[in-house]
């Protein structure tokens, strides 16, 4: 009996080919796993970004008692002024304005500062805001937005709507 020493080269061949599917499959693998962790990760940013925007204007409009003349309405971008009473006197006349700048969607109440409503990461690539009027007493407004965002060589644009009842201009 003839003691072997070492393997063919047919054998290392197979094996090393078989090696590489292996290694082709697992990258593979790998790639398919991020670019879905990606998009997830841009899905959760635009919704959680788009929810919190959604119900801060529609929270506002709910409380407010006449949309301004001073709004863009009906075209992108839109800028939405609110007439609200102020918290501190229910006289006194407060504006909140929604806007964007920047690609980012601001709100401004009264003399204070804008705050930055979408995450520092996403566009607004489309805002417009629609006045309904239902009747002599009730208003309505109709928010119509766009957010884009991308990961890595993942881009995603994604449409939102809602609409709010001024409940105070009746």
């Amino acid at each position: 009996m003839k003691n072997k020493q070492g393997m063919s080269l047919i054998e290392v061949i197979f094996y090393t080919a078989i090696i590489a599917i292996v290694f082709i499959l697992v990258v593979n693998s790998l790639s398919i796993v991020i670019k879905a962790f990606n998009q997830g990760r841009v899905s959760i940013k635009i919704n959680n970004s788009a929810e919190t925007a959604m119900e801060r204007m529609t929270r506002e409009i709910r409380f407010a008692y006449d949309v301004d003349d001073s709004s863009v309405l009906g075209s992108s971008p839109g800028h939405l002024v609110l007439n609200t009473y102020s918290t501190s006197s229910p006289e006194v006349t407060t504006l909140i304005e929604f806007y964007i700048d920047s690609g980012k969607l601001m709100i401004k109440e009264g003399d204070m500062t804008a705050d930055q409503l979408t995450s520092s990461d996403l566009s607004v690539t489309n805002l417009i805001f629609r006045e309904i009027i239902a009747s002599s007493i009730s208003k309505a407004v109709k928010i119509e937005m766009t957010l884009q965002g991308s990961s890595g060589n993942y881009q995603k644009i994604e449409n939102f709507y809602n609409t709010a009842i001024l409940r105070k201009s009746y």
